[in-house]
């Protein structure tokens, strides 16, 4: 059986929402007007784990989307959470990159009711 490496989960994003295809074929998605809050998950670095794991929150946690930081397309949607959502701290990227400890960092939450 072939080890399962970061870059075979694949993210990706339209106008509608963001999708992430897993590499068993399981496909999650969470549209933008449902988009509640995006996270980031440091891990102790583990050479069975990703140092980083992105979380996109759904209303009421019912969709989401769940990536490794070395996903295909994981830079492009980077890039796109930037422009699209404000405000946008972009410095909890760096802090969860850096944790040498698991830990939880919020990067966006929506405000609007």
């Amino acid at each position: 059986m072939a080890e399962v490496e970061e870059k075979d989960y694949i993210v990706s994003f339209n106008g509608t929402g963001v999708t992430c295809k897993r590499p068993d074929g399981y496909e999650e998605t969470v549209s933008w007007n449902d988009l509640e809050m995006v996270t980031i998950e440091s891990a102790a670095h583990d050479a069975d784990q990703p140092d980083v794991v992105w979380i996109l929150w759904g209303k009421e946690k019912k969709s989401g989307v769940i990536f490794p930081g070395g996903a295909t397309g994981a830079g492009a949607l980077v890039t796109e959470l930037q422009a699209r959502l404000s405000p946008f701290r972009s410095e909890a990227i760096t802090e969860a990159i850096k944790a040498n400890e698991n830990n939880t960092y919020l990067v966006w939450q929506r405000t609007d009711a």
